[in-house]
């Protein structure tokens, strides 16, 4: 799930100035800022994901390039219009569970609970046929 928000994200973020990142066309020595919204609260999976993924970026990318402000307890708003935000281009990303249903039914395969048993599975259906999907 955190690689799909990065990819999201950080796609959104190199295509051109936006409203919420910083980044411009052609200008790849700006800092780019990422608003990461959650309903979760902070000390949750979600929270510890988001700042793990921040490290991630920081090692690959290096420690100035990239910065993800993480908005806890739905600061920015709810799921579901964080979720319409980012279709509009008003905001960056959203750690979300089933309100992504909206959008296409095929997620809500990820909201079955004990579907994979270990993190191999999950891969192998996020990196394989069904992925392609």
């Amino acid at each position: 799930m955190l690689a799909l928000i990065a990819a999201v994200a950080l796609t959104g973020c190199g295509s051109g100035s936006s409203e919420a990142g910083t980044q411009t066309q052609g200008s790849s020595d700006e800092k780019i800022v990422i608003q990461l919204n959650s309903s979760q609260s902070r000390g949750t999976l979600a929270w510890i994901g988001a700042h793990r993924m921040q490290e991630i970026i920081d090692e690959e990318l290096g420690p100035d390039r990239v910065e993800i402000q993480f908005f806890s307890d739905g600061q920015l708003g709810t799921d579901s219009a964080i979720l319409e935000g980012m279709l509009l281009g008003t905001h960056d990303a959203l750690i979300v569970g089933t309100p992504i249903t909206a959008v296409d039914s095929k997620f809500s395969l990820f909201d079955l609970p004990f579907l994979f048993t270990s993190r191999e599975e999950v891969e192998a259906v996020t990196k394989g046929e069904i992925a392609k999907d």
